[in-house]
Order: structure tokens, then C-alpha cells, then sequence
């Protein structure tokens, strides 16, 4: 009967004394988030976090820490890990709470939207290289140029496409790249493009015409174009590094619709949105090689 008592009493002062633990636990956890609440509503967010991580330390299967623990991050355009807080509120939240559990994640991830960087922003931010740059343009190298159907009849019939190739300069020097021509009969050398020369922001489009462009069928011969209007980048350097000033001027005046004077072997692009961005892009390597204005999304 002894034995038992000692026992019974054993397990009674054990109990109890676990019972004082939880009551003590449960009311640190209580202070610690109404001290947390009276942060928040203070604007004081660090402290709110803080004083909601030690009650999450205390009572982790509690969900009014993690609520408080979410709102201080939101306020703080913390959303990844303010959502994460949310998500562990709600799960643990009473069937009664849920609702409004829900609608606060709801509305972090809504934020989280709106406040994400459009593609124009990260693109200003991260400020690609020239070598990122002149990477990207060598990429848009297929799209470039334009195509000449040509045919005689009952005889023969093929197609030209006339191109530039944009490309890294062969000695590997900086801030250069090269222009090559592509599409005829003729060797050309490439022109070398010394960005670091260029004035900020003297890349243009122009609007041509390849029909006008390209010398009149002759004989039998009948020319079609696919595609007529095109869009040129101008403004680089002079097309005809070999030509006197009496020469382009004469080529002007025979194809006014082409500037002979600022554009090296007609780099020229059918979709006006992607020339656009090229002569951005070019825009771009001349201010990170030196130029002063700043430096446009592309």
C-alpha cells in the first residue's frame, strides 16, 4: 500500500509540475504575442519578428505567432518567407480563423505581384556587358537582312539573301566589333565598329524600301521580294570606308531612300520591334564603352 502511495504521489507531483511548465510556457507564448501585436501596430517590425519567433520557439503548433511573424516580413517586402509564415498560420489556424488566415496570404501574394521588377527594370539593374551585348546582337544574326527572288522564265529560278553578320572582333580587342557582308558574288572585308568612338545615342532606324534599293531587273530577268519595307540601322560609321565624299554623295543622289553616310553594309531587319531593340542594344554598347548617356533597355 506504501509502495503504491509513493507512487501515486510520484505521478501526481510529476503532473502537476508539467501542468505549471505549460501554464508558464502558455503564458510566455501570450505575452510574447501580445508584445509582438503591440510592435507591429507601432510600425516596429523587427521587434514584432522578433518577439514572434520566440513564441514560435515556445509553442510551434500555435498559429497567432506566424500570422504576426508574416505581417512583419510583408512590411518589410520580405514576401517569400512572409508567405511561408502565412501558409504555416493558416494550416495550424482554428476552423474560425481560416478565413482570414487565407486572406491575408492572399493579399502577400498579390503584393508580391505587383511589386515583382518588370523585365525593363531587371534589364537596368543587371546593365549587360559588352560582351553580353555584342552576344546578344550576334544571336539576332539570322534574322537580319532581306530576300530577292530572282528568276528567268522557263530557264532558272533561285533566291539571295543579303545580310551583314555581326560578330566579335578578330584581334579580340573591346568594345569593337565587326561587319560582314553577306548574300553576293564579292569578298568583303569586314569593318571593324570602335564603339568606344561613337556618340551616345547616334544609332537611328530608318524605313527603306529593298524594291528601290536593289538595281532594276534586266533582260528576261523578273525580281520579287518577299518582303519589301524593311527597317536600317543607321548611324555606326560610313558604308563605303573606301569611298570619297564626291562617291557616297553620288550613290546618295542615284538612292536617296539609302544613307550611304552612317550606315555600315546596311545591317537592316524586316520586324520593326526587333530592329528597334537592336539599335538599342547598340545604343547600349556605346555607353558601356565610355559613351555618357545612360544606357537603354533592350
Amino acid at each position: 500500500m506504501r509502495r503504491f502511495l509513493h507512487v501515486f504521489f510520484a505521478v501526481m507531483l510529476t503532473a502537476f509540475g508539467s501542468a505549471m511548465v505549460l501554464l508558464a510556457q502558455t503564458a510566455d507564448y501570450t505575452s510574447l504575442v501580445a508584445q509582438a501585436k503591440s510592435d507591429l501596430s507601432a510600425g516596429r517590425n523587427t521587434e514584432a519578428l522578433a518577439g514572434s519567433q520566440k513564441a514560435i520557439g515556445i509553442d510551434p503548433s500555435r498559429w497567432e505567432a506566424y500570422l504576426i511573424a508574416g505581417s512583419a516580413l510583408e512590411n518589410q517586402k520580405q514576401f517569400d518567407p512572409a508567405i511561408d509564415n502565412y501558409t504555416k498560420a493558416l494550416e495550424r489556424a482554428p476552423e474560425a480563423k481560416k478565413a482570414g488566415a487565407r486572406s491575408v496570404l492572399e493579399q502577400c501574394m498579390r503584393e508580391k505581384l505587383s511589386a515583382a521588377p518588370s523585365p525593363a527594370a531587371s534589364a537596368t539593374v543587371q546593365s549587360p556587358t559588352f560582351k553580353e551585348t555584342l552576344d546578344w546582337l550576334i544571336s539576332k544574326n539570322v534574322d537580319e537582312g532581306f530576300t530577292e527572288d530572282v528568276s528567268y522564265p522557263r530557264v532558272m529560278s533561285f533566291s539571295l539573301r543579303f545580310h551583314s553578320e555581326i560578330s566579335a572582333d578578330p584581334d579580340g580587342r573591346q568594345c569593337v566589333a565587326a561587319l560582314t557582308q553577306r548574300g553576293d558574288d564579292q569578298t568583303h572585308q569586314p569593318i571593324r565598329v570602335n564603339f568606344s568612338a561613337l556618340a551616345p545615342n547616334s544609332v537611328r532606324l530608318k524605313r527603306i524600301n529593298v524594291r528601290v534599293l536593289m538595281p532594276p531587273a534586266e533582260g528576261e530577268q523578273i525580281l520579287k521580294f518577299p518582303q519589301e519595307i524593311y527597317f536600317q540601322i543607321t548611324g555606326l560609321r560610313p558604308f563605303f570606308t573606301d569611298a570619297t565624299e564626291a562617291e557616297i554623295q553620288a550613290m546618295a543622289a542615284v538612292h536617296p531612300e539609302f544613307d550611304f553616310a552612317s550606315s555600315p553594309r546596311a545591317p537592316m531587319y524586316s520586324d520593326q520591334d526587333l530592329a528597334t531593340r537592336v539599335a538599342k542594344a547598340l545604343n547600349h554598347a556605346i555607353d558601356v564603352c565610355g559613351g555618357k548617356g545612360k544606357p537603354e533597355v533592350f
